[in-house]
């Protein structure tokens, strides 16, 4: 497993630059996750690092924000090989903090694996709304397309209960369906994939914003020879939540720093 390093003093000077009417933010993390694959197909292993700046600009609530992220996979699903997956994407979003954010995303991925390198663009929309201080909900929508005659497009779902302050619920559906082209091939479409997720986030101190967070996807996968393998991922992982507004709920963190699920597109079919 690699390491990526992340420069503290990098984050700290982009923090420091929050000027009057910019709270910039950032959010830094990690996780784990195992994934296993029915009909004997084999299982996964994933590690992975990321981390997310946010700027407001001092105009009408629109604001920036800069991706970036290493994954590494391995297991017998890949043949005993291993996978090196980058990632570096940009978001530029509009927010009223009482009703909605929506958001304009684009990402790049960079694929190793199995002696080829696959390269996947992402391009999409999203909106979280929020009808209650407890209650968030969240759609997104967007293309891709890569090498190999790779495209598609992507929809999904969520929806995010806080049933305390620093403890968050959330469940959601992404459809992924490749319209042309396969990952490693030229044959016709691999199919569609459909990720439902269930997963738990509790922020473990507000003046140190540290928080974990678990969770399960299954992924009803049906390809163009029919249906399967399915998979089931199960993962846990780690983030700091960072900006200079002092102590805040979780509620409050996921709502002022960082997008998360909107701009999120990994369908298995790109994990392995």
């Amino acid at each position: 497993m690699r390491v990526l390093t992340i420069s503290a003093t990098a984050v700290a000077a982009l923090l420091a630059a929050g000027q009057a009417g910019a709270q910039v933010s950032a959010t830094v993390g990690g996780d784990y996750a195992n994934t296993g694959f029915e009909r004997g197909v084999g299982h996964g292993d994933g590690f992975d690092v990321n981390g997310k700046v946010d700027l407001p600009l001092d105009w009408n609530g629109l604001g920036v924000e800069a991706a970036g992220g290493y994954s590494e996979r391995s297991g017998s699903a890949l043949f005993g090989q291993t996978a090196n997956v980058w990632n570096v994407g940009g978001s530029v979003y509009w927010t009223d903090p009482n009703f909605l954010r929506l958001v304009a995303s684009y990402n790049y991925l960079s694929d190793n694996a199995l002696g080829s390198t696959v390269n996947v663009s992402n391009y999409g929309a999203g909106a979280e709304f929020y009808p209650l201080d407890i209650l968030t909900f969240a759609a997104k929508g967007g293309g891709f397309s890569g090498n190999f005659r790779l495209s598609g497009w992507y929809l999904g779902g969520n929806a995010t209960g806080y049933i305390l302050p620093d403890l968050a619920l959330s469940g959601s559906v992404d459809d992924t369906d490749e319209t042309e082209g396969s990952p490693f091939t030229t044959s016709p479409a691999l199919g569609s994939d459909v990720d439902l997720t269930f997963k738990a986030e509790w922020l473990v101190s507000e003046e140190i914003p540290f928080a974990v967070y678990g969770g399960y996807t299954y992924s009803a996968i049906d390809r163009n020879w029919g249906l399967g393998p399915n998979a089931n991922t199960f993962f846990v992982g780690a983030k700091f939540y960072l900006n200079s507004n002092g102590a805040q709920t979780l509620e409050a963190r996921q709502r002022d720093t960082g997008l998360d699920w909107t701009t999120h597109f990994a369908a298995v079919v790109t994990r392995f």
